[in-house]
């Protein structure tokens, strides 16, 4: 199956996500290391989170993030952010209902138990963001699609109704 490419973003976008992009890359090699991505998350994901996002999307595994791997990466961190509604840090019960129920109208109370179950590893009532990744990669593996091309669903889901196609 052919590798599914993110889709395009507007000029403004693409601008600011290039420079937050290169205000990351404090020693100018091109690429983000773990330690650049560490401090700009400094407060909002633990250690572990922060792993987790360096694995999940270090593709070619040299231990940083070059510019294409970037952009997957911030793009799976704006769909965690419009899920979690109420920035907490995790995504509660009520708010993954709300992006499933646009994504499945009949989605039941049952589909949704059953969903947390499988998501919440640490059974606390939240999905933290560790979880929301090896979700996305469960999802994307389930579907038989790039991970990326998962992250664009659950975007597209969680966006904003006037944000829509």
């Amino acid at each position: 199956m052919p590798k599914k490419k993110l889709p395009p973003i507007k000029d403004d976008s693409l601008s600011k996500l290039m420079a937050a992009f290169q205000a990351l890359d404090q020693d100018g090699s091109g690429e983000v290391s773990r330690d650049e991505l560490s401090e700009k998350l400094k407060g909002q994901l633990s250690e572990k989170d922060k792993d987790a996002l360096m694995n999940a999307f270090d593709t070619d595994g040299n231990g940083r993030l070059n510019y294409t791997e970037f952009r997957k990466l911030e793009k799976l961190l704006e769909t965690f952010r419009r899920f979690d509604e109420d920035h907490s840090g995790e995504i509660s019960r009520e708010e993954l209902t709300k992006v499933m129920q646009r994504l499945q109208p009949d989605f039941s109370n049952q589909d949704l138990t059953d969903l947390m179950s499988e998501i919440d590893k640490d059974s606390n009532g939240g999905i933290n963001y560790s979880e929301f990744i090896m979700w996305m990669g469960d999802f994307s593996d389930e579907l038989g699609i790039q991970m990326e091309a998962a992250v664009e669903i659950m975007s597209r889901a969680s966006a904003p109704a006037k944000d829509l196609d």
